[in-house]
Protein backbone atom coordinates (compact mmCIF):
# COMPACT_ATOMS: atom_id res chain seq x y z
CA UNK A 1 0.00 0.00 0.00
CA UNK A 2 1.54 3.33 -1.00
CA UNK A 3 2.04 6.30 1.32
CA UNK A 4 -0.91 8.30 -0.03
CA UNK A 5 -3.35 5.43 0.48
CA UNK A 6 -2.09 4.90 4.04
CA UNK A 7 -2.35 8.63 4.74
CA UNK A 8 -5.92 8.89 3.47
CA UNK A 9 -6.97 5.86 5.49
CA UNK A 10 -5.45 7.36 8.64
CA UNK A 11 -7.20 10.65 7.94
CA UNK A 12 -10.54 8.91 7.97
CA UNK A 13 -9.73 7.09 11.19
CA UNK A 14 -8.27 10.05 13.06
CA UNK A 15 -11.14 12.32 12.12
CA UNK A 16 -13.63 10.13 13.95
CA UNK A 17 -11.68 8.04 16.43
CA UNK A 18 -10.09 8.33 19.82
CA UNK A 19 -10.29 12.02 20.61
CA UNK A 20 -14.08 12.31 20.60
CA UNK A 21 -15.18 15.92 20.71
CA UNK A 22 -11.62 16.94 19.94
CA UNK A 23 -12.22 15.94 16.33
CA UNK A 24 -14.27 19.14 16.10
CA UNK A 25 -12.03 22.07 15.28
CA UNK A 26 -11.70 24.81 17.92
CA UNK A 27 -13.49 28.03 17.06
CA UNK A 28 -10.63 30.29 18.12
CA UNK A 29 -7.32 30.25 16.25
CA UNK A 30 -5.47 30.41 19.56
CA UNK A 31 -6.91 27.07 20.68
CA UNK A 32 -5.89 25.05 17.63
CA UNK A 33 -3.06 24.54 15.14
CA UNK A 34 -2.21 26.70 12.12
CA UNK A 35 -0.99 25.32 8.79
CA UNK A 36 1.24 27.61 6.76
CA UNK A 37 0.26 26.87 3.14
CA UNK A 38 3.39 28.58 1.92
CA UNK A 39 3.11 29.54 -1.73
CA UNK A 40 -0.06 27.50 -2.29
CA UNK A 41 -2.46 28.98 -4.86
CA UNK A 42 -5.91 29.74 -3.45
CA UNK A 43 -7.48 27.02 -5.60
CA UNK A 44 -5.04 24.38 -4.33
CA UNK A 45 -5.87 25.22 -0.73
CA UNK A 46 -9.59 25.11 -1.43
CA UNK A 47 -9.56 21.62 -2.93
CA UNK A 48 -7.61 20.35 0.09
CA UNK A 49 -9.74 21.94 2.83
CA UNK A 50 -11.44 18.66 3.78
CA UNK A 51 -8.07 16.98 4.24
CA UNK A 52 -6.67 19.94 6.19
CA UNK A 53 -9.67 19.92 8.53
CA UNK A 54 -9.45 16.15 8.96
CA UNK A 55 -5.78 16.55 9.88
CA UNK A 56 -6.85 18.77 12.78
CA UNK A 57 -5.84 22.25 11.59
CA UNK A 58 -8.28 25.04 12.43
CA UNK A 59 -6.37 27.86 10.70
CA UNK A 60 -4.44 28.40 7.49
CA UNK A 61 -1.88 31.11 6.80
CA UNK A 62 -1.86 32.07 3.13
CA UNK A 63 1.02 33.88 1.45
CA UNK A 64 0.74 37.62 0.69
CA UNK A 65 -2.34 38.33 -1.41
CA UNK A 66 -1.35 41.77 -2.71
CA UNK A 67 -0.48 42.51 -6.33
CA UNK A 68 3.27 41.98 -6.65
CA UNK A 69 5.92 43.05 -9.13
CA UNK A 70 6.66 41.03 -12.23
CA UNK A 71 9.85 38.94 -12.34
CA UNK A 72 12.75 40.25 -14.40
CA UNK A 73 13.97 38.29 -17.41
CA UNK A 74 16.78 36.81 -15.34
CA UNK A 75 14.46 35.93 -12.45
CA UNK A 76 12.06 34.26 -14.88
CA UNK A 77 14.94 32.30 -16.40
CA UNK A 78 16.09 31.18 -12.93
CA UNK A 79 12.54 30.24 -11.85
CA UNK A 80 10.56 29.61 -15.05
CA UNK A 81 7.14 29.16 -13.43
CA UNK A 82 6.36 32.41 -11.60
CA UNK A 83 9.74 33.80 -10.55
CA UNK A 84 11.50 33.60 -7.15
CA UNK A 85 9.56 33.04 -3.93
CA UNK A 86 10.50 36.38 -2.45
CA UNK A 87 8.53 38.30 -5.06
CA UNK A 88 5.51 37.55 -2.86
CA UNK A 89 7.00 40.03 -0.39
CA UNK A 90 7.37 42.83 -2.96
CA UNK A 91 3.93 44.47 -3.32
CA UNK A 92 3.15 47.15 -5.87
CA UNK A 93 -0.40 47.92 -4.74
CA UNK A 94 -2.70 48.16 -1.73
CA UNK A 95 -5.80 48.55 -3.87
CA UNK A 96 -6.69 44.94 -4.71
CA UNK A 97 -6.42 41.30 -3.70
CA UNK A 98 -4.85 38.67 -5.94
CA UNK A 99 -1.59 38.11 -7.82
CA UNK A 100 -0.15 35.86 -10.52
CA UNK A 101 1.35 33.44 -8.00
CA UNK A 102 -1.72 32.77 -5.83
CA UNK A 103 -4.81 33.56 -7.88
CA UNK A 104 -7.62 36.07 -8.24
CA UNK A 105 -9.73 37.99 -5.77
CA UNK A 106 -12.69 35.79 -6.67
CA UNK A 107 -10.67 32.66 -5.89
CA UNK A 108 -9.65 34.15 -2.55
CA UNK A 109 -13.27 34.91 -1.67
CA UNK A 110 -14.27 31.37 -2.63
CA UNK A 111 -11.49 29.93 -0.47
CA UNK A 112 -12.64 31.96 2.54
CA UNK A 113 -16.24 30.84 2.09
CA UNK A 114 -15.32 27.16 1.80
CA UNK A 115 -12.88 27.42 4.70
CA UNK A 116 -15.57 28.88 6.94
CA UNK A 117 -17.85 25.96 6.08
CA UNK A 118 -15.04 23.61 7.17
CA UNK A 119 -14.43 25.43 10.46
CA UNK A 120 -11.07 26.80 9.27
CA UNK A 121 -9.88 30.40 9.68
CA UNK A 122 -7.91 32.12 6.91
CA UNK A 123 -4.98 34.23 8.11
CA UNK A 124 -3.48 36.53 5.48
CA UNK A 125 0.22 37.37 5.35
CA UNK A 126 0.40 41.11 4.59
CA UNK A 127 3.36 43.29 3.62
CA UNK A 128 2.81 46.85 4.86
CA UNK A 129 6.31 48.09 5.66
CA UNK A 130 7.58 48.56 2.13
CA UNK A 131 6.90 48.21 -1.58
CA UNK A 132 8.76 46.41 -4.34
CA UNK A 133 12.15 47.34 -5.69
CA UNK A 134 11.71 47.24 -9.46
CA UNK A 135 15.01 48.93 -10.23
CA UNK A 136 13.24 52.06 -11.48
CA UNK A 137 12.80 55.44 -9.75
CA UNK A 138 9.59 55.47 -7.70
CA UNK A 139 8.10 58.47 -9.49
CA UNK A 140 8.57 56.77 -12.88
CA UNK A 141 7.71 53.20 -11.86
CA UNK A 142 4.82 52.04 -14.03
CA UNK A 143 4.38 48.85 -11.96
CA UNK A 144 3.53 50.79 -8.81
CA UNK A 145 -0.04 51.99 -8.39
CA UNK A 146 -0.11 55.70 -9.30
CA UNK A 147 -0.89 56.67 -5.70
CA UNK A 148 2.38 54.99 -4.61
CA UNK A 149 4.59 57.03 -6.96
CA UNK A 150 4.61 60.01 -4.59
CA UNK A 151 8.09 60.31 -3.03
CA UNK A 152 6.57 61.99 0.04
CA UNK A 153 5.11 58.62 1.07
CA UNK A 154 8.57 57.16 1.73
CA UNK A 155 11.40 57.46 4.21
CA UNK A 156 14.86 58.34 2.92
CA UNK A 157 16.33 55.90 0.41
CA UNK A 158 19.06 54.64 2.76
CA UNK A 159 19.48 50.99 3.73
CA UNK A 160 19.61 49.73 7.31
CA UNK A 161 23.23 49.35 8.43
CA UNK A 162 22.56 48.30 12.05
CA UNK A 163 19.58 46.14 12.94
CA UNK A 164 19.93 47.04 16.65
CA UNK A 165 19.39 50.75 16.03
CA UNK A 166 15.69 51.65 16.37
CA UNK A 167 15.93 54.72 14.17
CA UNK A 168 17.52 52.77 11.33
CA UNK A 169 15.32 49.75 11.93
CA UNK A 170 12.11 51.73 11.47
CA UNK A 171 13.11 54.63 9.20
CA UNK A 172 15.42 53.03 6.65
CA UNK A 173 15.07 50.44 3.90
CA UNK A 174 15.30 46.68 4.26
CA UNK A 175 17.94 46.14 1.63
CA UNK A 176 16.76 48.14 -1.38
CA UNK A 177 13.00 47.94 -0.69
CA UNK A 178 11.45 51.45 -0.55
CA UNK A 179 10.36 52.02 3.04
CA UNK A 180 6.88 53.51 3.45
CA UNK A 181 6.51 56.54 5.72
CA UNK A 182 4.07 54.78 8.01
CA UNK A 183 3.62 57.90 10.15
CA UNK A 184 1.83 59.49 7.17
CA UNK A 185 -1.96 59.45 7.46
CA UNK A 186 -2.30 58.71 3.74
CA UNK A 187 -0.30 55.50 4.13
CA UNK A 188 -2.33 54.48 7.16
CA UNK A 189 -5.61 55.13 5.34
CA UNK A 190 -4.40 53.09 2.37
CA UNK A 191 -3.52 50.16 4.60
CA UNK A 192 -6.77 50.29 6.58
CA UNK A 193 -8.75 50.21 3.34
CA UNK A 194 -6.76 47.22 2.06
CA UNK A 195 -7.02 45.23 5.31
CA UNK A 196 -10.75 45.87 5.60
CA UNK A 197 -11.18 44.75 2.00
CA UNK A 198 -9.48 41.45 2.91
CA UNK A 199 -11.80 41.13 5.92
CA UNK A 200 -14.84 41.82 3.77
CA UNK A 201 -13.72 39.01 1.45
CA UNK A 202 -13.54 36.61 4.40
CA UNK A 203 -10.09 36.96 6.01
CA UNK A 204 -10.08 36.01 9.70
CA UNK A 205 -6.81 37.65 10.66
CA UNK A 206 -3.37 38.77 9.57
CA UNK A 207 0.33 38.10 9.89
CA UNK A 208 2.15 41.43 9.71
CA UNK A 209 5.41 40.94 7.83
CA UNK A 210 8.43 42.91 9.10
CA UNK A 211 6.26 44.33 11.90
CA UNK A 212 9.13 45.59 14.04
CA UNK A 213 10.26 47.80 11.15
CA UNK A 214 7.14 49.92 11.62
CA UNK A 215 7.60 52.39 14.48
CA UNK A 216 5.39 52.72 17.55
CA UNK A 217 4.78 55.60 19.95
CA UNK A 218 5.76 53.76 23.14
CA UNK A 219 8.76 52.11 24.76
CA UNK A 220 11.98 52.77 22.83
CA UNK A 221 10.07 54.93 20.34
CA UNK A 222 8.27 57.18 22.81
CA UNK A 223 9.11 60.89 22.31
CA UNK A 224 11.66 59.99 19.62
CA UNK A 225 11.58 62.08 16.47
CA UNK A 226 10.51 58.99 14.52
CA UNK A 227 7.61 57.90 16.75
CA UNK A 228 4.25 57.24 15.12
CA UNK A 229 0.77 56.00 15.91
CA UNK A 230 0.58 53.58 12.97
CA UNK A 231 -0.39 50.44 14.91
CA UNK A 232 -2.79 52.21 17.22
CA UNK A 233 -4.55 53.91 14.32
CA UNK A 234 -4.61 51.06 11.80
CA UNK A 235 -5.62 48.30 14.20
CA UNK A 236 -8.22 50.54 15.80
CA UNK A 237 -10.02 50.93 12.48
CA UNK A 238 -10.19 47.27 11.44
CA UNK A 239 -13.65 45.82 10.89
CA UNK A 240 -14.67 43.08 13.34
CA UNK A 241 -11.40 43.54 15.25
CA UNK A 242 -12.64 41.42 18.16
CA UNK A 243 -12.97 38.37 15.92
CA UNK A 244 -9.60 38.63 14.18
CA UNK A 245 -6.43 36.76 15.06
CA UNK A 246 -3.43 39.06 14.61
CA UNK A 247 0.28 38.43 14.96
CA UNK A 248 3.41 40.25 13.90
CA UNK A 249 6.82 39.19 12.69
CA UNK A 250 8.99 40.63 15.45
CA UNK A 251 12.32 38.83 15.21
CA UNK A 252 13.98 39.01 18.62
CA UNK A 253 17.04 41.20 18.90
CA UNK A 254 18.35 44.23 20.75
CA UNK A 255 16.14 47.18 19.94
CA UNK A 256 13.11 45.16 18.94
CA UNK A 257 10.82 47.10 21.36
CA UNK A 258 9.07 43.77 21.88
CA UNK A 259 6.82 44.55 24.87
CA UNK A 260 5.08 47.28 22.89
CA UNK A 261 4.33 45.01 19.94
CA UNK A 262 3.04 42.38 22.38
CA UNK A 263 0.48 44.92 23.56
CA UNK A 264 -0.96 45.05 20.03
CA UNK A 265 -0.94 41.38 18.95
CA UNK A 266 0.83 38.02 19.32
CA UNK A 267 4.41 37.95 18.08
CA UNK A 268 6.60 35.32 16.47
CA UNK A 269 8.72 33.15 18.79
CA UNK A 270 11.46 32.94 16.19
CA UNK A 271 14.40 32.32 18.51
CA UNK A 272 12.50 29.50 20.24
CA UNK A 273 12.25 27.73 16.89
CA UNK A 274 16.04 27.73 16.70
CA UNK A 275 16.33 26.37 20.25
CA UNK A 276 13.82 23.63 19.42
CA UNK A 277 15.62 22.62 16.21
CA UNK A 278 18.95 22.48 18.03
CA UNK A 279 17.55 20.36 20.87
CA UNK A 280 15.99 17.80 18.54
CA UNK A 281 18.94 17.56 16.16
CA UNK A 282 21.46 17.23 18.99
CA UNK A 283 19.26 14.55 20.62
CA UNK A 284 19.18 16.47 23.89
CA UNK A 285 15.81 17.87 25.00
CA UNK A 286 17.24 19.18 28.28
CA UNK A 287 17.57 22.81 27.10
CA UNK A 288 13.83 22.88 26.39
CA UNK A 289 13.27 22.75 30.15
CA UNK A 290 14.52 26.32 30.38
CA UNK A 291 11.55 27.53 28.35
CA UNK A 292 8.63 26.36 30.46
CA UNK A 293 7.13 29.77 31.21
CA UNK A 294 8.75 31.86 28.47
CA UNK A 295 9.80 31.07 24.91
CA UNK A 296 13.13 32.87 24.69
CA UNK A 297 11.57 35.69 26.71
CA UNK A 298 8.08 35.63 25.15
CA UNK A 299 5.10 34.56 27.23
CA UNK A 300 3.46 31.52 25.58
CA UNK A 301 0.05 33.17 25.63
CA UNK A 302 1.44 36.02 23.46
CA UNK A 303 3.45 33.86 21.11
CA UNK A 304 3.06 32.15 17.77
CA UNK A 305 5.70 29.43 17.55
CA UNK A 306 7.07 27.18 14.84
CA UNK A 307 9.87 24.72 14.19
CA UNK A 308 10.77 26.65 11.04
CA UNK A 309 9.30 29.46 8.98
CA UNK A 310 9.59 30.09 5.25
CA UNK A 311 12.67 32.28 5.72
CA UNK A 312 14.43 29.56 7.73
CA UNK A 313 13.69 27.15 4.91
CA UNK A 314 14.48 29.39 1.94
CA UNK A 315 17.67 30.80 3.49
CA UNK A 316 18.97 27.31 4.36
CA UNK A 317 18.79 27.76 8.13
CA UNK A 318 16.54 24.71 8.45
CA UNK A 319 16.38 23.19 4.96
CA UNK A 320 18.76 20.37 5.89
CA UNK A 321 16.68 19.35 8.94
CA UNK A 322 15.37 15.83 8.20
CA UNK A 323 11.68 14.99 8.05
CA UNK A 324 11.76 12.84 11.21
CA UNK A 325 13.47 15.56 13.23
CA UNK A 326 10.91 18.15 12.11
CA UNK A 327 8.08 15.78 12.98
CA UNK A 328 9.38 15.18 16.50
CA UNK A 329 9.95 18.89 17.08
CA UNK A 330 6.49 19.66 15.70
CA UNK A 331 4.78 17.08 17.92
CA UNK A 332 6.35 18.58 21.05
CA UNK A 333 5.49 22.13 20.00
CA UNK A 334 1.85 21.37 19.11
CA UNK A 335 1.33 19.60 22.43
CA UNK A 336 2.23 22.70 24.45
CA UNK A 337 -0.43 24.91 26.03
CA UNK A 338 -0.81 28.66 25.63
CA UNK A 339 1.15 29.31 22.46
CA UNK A 340 -0.22 29.13 18.90
CA UNK A 341 1.69 26.43 16.98
CA UNK A 342 2.20 26.76 13.22
CA UNK A 343 3.35 24.01 10.84
CA UNK A 344 5.16 24.93 7.62
CA UNK A 345 4.25 22.94 4.53
CA UNK A 346 7.45 22.52 2.54
CA UNK A 347 7.26 22.07 -1.24
CA UNK A 348 8.93 18.66 -1.07
CA UNK A 349 6.79 16.92 1.57
CA UNK A 350 3.43 17.05 3.33
CA UNK A 351 4.44 16.75 6.96
CA UNK A 352 1.08 18.24 7.93
CA UNK A 353 -0.55 14.92 7.00
CA UNK A 354 1.90 12.78 8.97
CA UNK A 355 -0.20 10.53 11.24
CA UNK A 356 1.84 11.52 14.30
CA UNK A 357 1.31 15.24 13.67
CA UNK A 358 -2.38 14.60 13.07
CA UNK A 359 -2.70 12.63 16.30
CA UNK A 360 -1.16 15.44 18.37
CA UNK A 361 -3.32 18.01 16.56
CA UNK A 362 -6.47 16.14 17.54
CA UNK A 363 -5.33 15.70 21.12
CA UNK A 364 -4.57 19.42 21.40
CA UNK A 365 -8.01 20.26 20.00
CA UNK A 366 -9.64 17.92 22.51
CA UNK A 367 -8.00 19.46 25.59
CA UNK A 368 -8.58 23.14 24.87
CA UNK A 369 -8.33 25.18 28.06
CA UNK A 370 -6.18 22.75 30.05
CA UNK A 371 -2.76 23.65 31.42
CA UNK A 372 0.52 21.86 30.88
CA UNK A 373 3.25 20.22 32.91
CA UNK A 374 6.59 19.44 31.26
CA UNK A 375 8.94 16.61 32.19
CA UNK A 376 12.32 15.65 30.77
CA UNK A 377 13.24 12.30 32.37
CA UNK A 378 16.25 11.84 30.06
CA UNK A 379 18.02 13.71 27.31
CA UNK A 380 15.98 11.76 24.75
CA UNK A 381 12.48 12.02 26.22
CA UNK A 382 10.18 15.01 26.56
CA UNK A 383 6.74 14.69 28.17
CA UNK A 384 3.91 17.21 27.92
CA UNK A 385 1.03 16.49 30.29
CA UNK A 386 -2.15 18.40 29.41
CA UNK A 387 -4.44 18.60 32.42
CA UNK A 388 -4.62 15.27 34.23
CA UNK A 389 -6.02 13.07 31.45
CA UNK A 390 -3.87 13.70 28.35
CA UNK A 391 -0.19 13.31 27.51
CA UNK A 392 2.20 13.64 24.57
CA UNK A 393 5.66 12.08 24.67
CA UNK A 394 8.48 12.24 22.14
CA UNK A 395 11.31 9.71 22.38
CA UNK A 396 14.42 10.61 20.38
CA UNK A 397 16.27 7.50 21.55
CA UNK A 398 15.86 3.74 21.58
CA UNK A 399 13.00 1.80 23.11
CA UNK A 400 12.99 2.13 26.89
CA UNK A 401 11.06 1.13 29.99
CA UNK A 402 9.42 4.30 31.23
CA UNK A 403 8.73 4.80 34.94
CA UNK A 404 8.23 8.45 35.86
CA UNK A 405 6.19 10.58 38.24
CA UNK A 406 3.01 12.01 36.77
CA UNK A 407 -0.03 14.13 37.53
CA UNK A 408 -2.22 11.97 35.29
CA UNK A 409 -5.16 10.10 36.76
CA UNK A 410 -4.95 6.32 37.00
CA UNK A 411 -5.82 4.35 33.90
CA UNK A 412 -4.64 2.78 30.68
CA UNK A 413 -3.33 5.20 28.04
CA UNK A 414 -3.28 3.79 24.50
CA UNK A 415 -1.19 5.55 21.87
CA UNK A 416 -3.24 7.21 19.12
CA UNK A 417 -0.17 8.06 17.05
CA UNK A 418 1.43 5.67 14.57
CA UNK A 419 3.34 3.25 16.84
CA UNK A 420 1.41 0.69 18.90
CA UNK A 421 2.03 1.33 22.59
CA UNK A 422 0.08 1.30 25.86
CA UNK A 423 1.21 2.95 29.08
CA UNK A 424 -0.31 2.58 32.53
CA UNK A 425 -0.77 5.13 35.28
CA UNK A 426 -1.18 4.00 38.87
CA UNK A 427 -0.32 5.80 42.07
CA UNK A 428 1.07 8.86 40.25
CA UNK A 429 3.54 6.75 38.23
CA UNK A 430 3.51 6.52 34.43
CA UNK A 431 4.94 3.18 33.33
CA UNK A 432 5.38 1.04 30.25
CA UNK A 433 7.55 0.15 27.29
CA UNK A 434 8.04 3.24 25.12
CA UNK A 435 9.10 2.47 21.52
CA UNK A 436 12.21 4.10 20.14
CA UNK A 437 11.80 7.10 17.88
CA UNK A 438 8.13 7.32 18.78
CA UNK A 439 5.50 9.98 19.25
CA UNK A 440 3.01 8.98 21.96
CA UNK A 441 -0.30 10.84 22.16
CA UNK A 442 -3.11 9.67 24.41
CA UNK A 443 -6.07 10.99 26.32
CA UNK A 444 -7.87 8.97 28.98
CA UNK A 445 -11.58 8.99 28.40
CA UNK A 446 -14.35 7.88 30.64
CA UNK A 447 -15.88 5.84 27.86
CA UNK A 448 -19.13 7.63 28.67
CA UNK A 449 -20.49 10.31 26.37
CA UNK A 450 -22.18 13.37 27.82
CA UNK A 451 -24.38 15.15 25.32
CA UNK A 452 -25.66 18.73 25.26
CA UNK A 453 -28.54 19.72 22.95
CA UNK A 454 -29.90 23.25 22.69
CA UNK A 455 -32.93 23.95 20.49
CA UNK A 456 -32.73 27.53 19.29
CA UNK A 457 -32.85 29.40 15.97
CA UNK A 458 -29.89 31.80 16.13
CA UNK A 459 -30.53 33.25 12.70
CA UNK A 460 -28.13 33.23 9.77
CA UNK A 461 -24.47 33.85 10.57
CA UNK A 462 -24.73 33.21 14.32
CA UNK A 463 -23.79 30.22 16.47
CA UNK A 464 -24.37 28.85 19.95
CA UNK A 465 -21.44 28.34 22.29
CA UNK A 466 -21.31 26.41 25.54
CA UNK A 467 -19.46 27.32 28.74
CA UNK A 468 -19.34 25.37 31.94
CA UNK A 469 -17.72 24.25 35.15
CA UNK A 470 -15.62 21.23 34.10
CA UNK A 471 -12.73 21.02 31.57
CA UNK A 472 -12.69 21.17 28.61
CA UNK A 473 -15.51 23.63 29.36
CA UNK A 474 -14.73 26.83 31.23
CA UNK A 475 -16.61 29.95 32.31
CA UNK A 476 -14.11 32.27 30.58
CA UNK A 477 -14.30 31.01 26.99
CA UNK A 478 -16.94 29.06 25.09
CA UNK A 479 -16.78 26.08 22.73
CA UNK A 480 -18.80 26.35 19.53
CA UNK A 481 -21.66 23.86 19.29
CA UNK A 482 -22.56 22.06 16.07
CA UNK A 483 -25.75 22.96 14.21
CA UNK A 484 -28.01 20.01 13.37
CA UNK A 485 -31.40 19.65 11.70
CA UNK A 486 -34.30 21.40 13.37
CA UNK A 487 -32.06 24.19 14.69
CA UNK A 488 -30.76 21.92 17.44
CA UNK A 489 -27.19 22.77 18.48
CA UNK A 490 -25.10 19.82 19.65
CA UNK A 491 -21.91 19.32 21.64
CA UNK A 492 -20.74 16.04 23.12
CA UNK A 493 -17.66 14.88 24.99
CA UNK A 494 -16.15 11.89 26.77
CA UNK A 495 -13.83 14.01 28.91
CA UNK A 496 -15.81 14.13 32.17
CA UNK A 497 -15.01 11.71 34.97
CA UNK A 498 -17.72 9.30 36.04
CA UNK A 499 -20.19 10.83 38.50
CA UNK A 500 -19.24 14.44 37.77
CA UNK A 501 -22.00 17.04 37.87
CA UNK A 502 -21.46 19.68 35.22
CA UNK A 503 -22.97 23.16 35.37
CA UNK A 504 -23.31 24.94 32.04
CA UNK A 505 -24.90 27.69 29.99
CA UNK A 506 -25.08 28.52 26.29
CA UNK A 507 -24.35 31.86 24.61
CA UNK A 508 -25.02 33.39 21.22
CA UNK A 509 -21.67 33.96 19.45
CA UNK A 510 -19.96 33.41 22.83
CA UNK A 511 -21.14 36.88 23.88
CA UNK A 512 -24.83 36.90 24.81
CA UNK A 513 -25.69 34.73 27.83
CA UNK A 514 -28.94 32.84 28.20
CA UNK A 515 -31.13 33.27 31.28
CA UNK A 516 -32.04 30.03 33.03
CA UNK A 517 -35.44 29.86 34.76
CA UNK A 518 -35.62 33.64 34.74
CA UNK A 519 -32.47 33.96 36.88
CA UNK A 520 -29.25 35.38 35.35
CA UNK A 521 -27.13 33.53 37.95
CA UNK A 522 -28.83 30.15 37.48
CA UNK A 523 -27.11 27.36 35.51
CA UNK A 524 -28.19 24.09 33.89
CA UNK A 525 -26.77 20.86 35.30
CA UNK A 526 -26.12 17.40 33.88
CA UNK A 527 -24.23 14.36 35.18
CA UNK A 528 -21.58 12.48 33.19
CA UNK A 529 -23.20 10.14 30.71
CA UNK A 530 -26.44 12.12 30.59
CA UNK A 531 -28.06 14.13 27.84
CA UNK A 532 -29.03 17.73 28.54
CA UNK A 533 -31.84 18.98 26.31
CA UNK A 534 -32.61 22.67 26.73
CA UNK A 535 -34.60 25.45 25.05
CA UNK A 536 -32.52 28.51 25.95
CA UNK A 537 -34.06 31.92 26.52
CA UNK A 538 -32.06 35.08 25.80
CA UNK A 539 -32.78 38.60 27.04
Amino acid sequence: MNRDVIRLALLAVLATASFGAGAELPEKVEDGVMLHCYGWPFSAIEVNLDRIAAAGFNAIQVSPVQRIREPSAQERADCPATGPWWLLYQPVSFASVGNYKLGTEGQFRSLCEKAEANGIKIIVDVVLNHVADTGRPIKDDHELDPVLRDLNLYHDAVSIACMQDRRQLTQRMLGTLPDLKTQDQRVQDMHVQFLNHCIDLGADGFRFDAAKHIETDEGDDEDADWEGDYWRDVLGRLNHRDRLYLFGEVLQDTGDNRPVYESFYDITCHNYGGVLRQAIQSRDVGPLGGHRTALCGIRPERGLAYVENHDDYEHDHSRSMPYWDRKMAGAFLIARAGLVPRVLDRPEDDIWEDPDIMAVNHLRNAVTGTGEFLRFPSRYIAIVERGNRAVVIINLGDATDLDVETRLVDGTYANQASMACTLEVAGHRLKGRLPGGAVFASRLKTGTTTEFRAAYDTGWGHSLYIRGSEPPLSWSRGIQMQWTDGNVWLWRTESFATGTEIEFKVLIDDERWEIVDGQPTQNHTVTTGGTAQIHPVFP
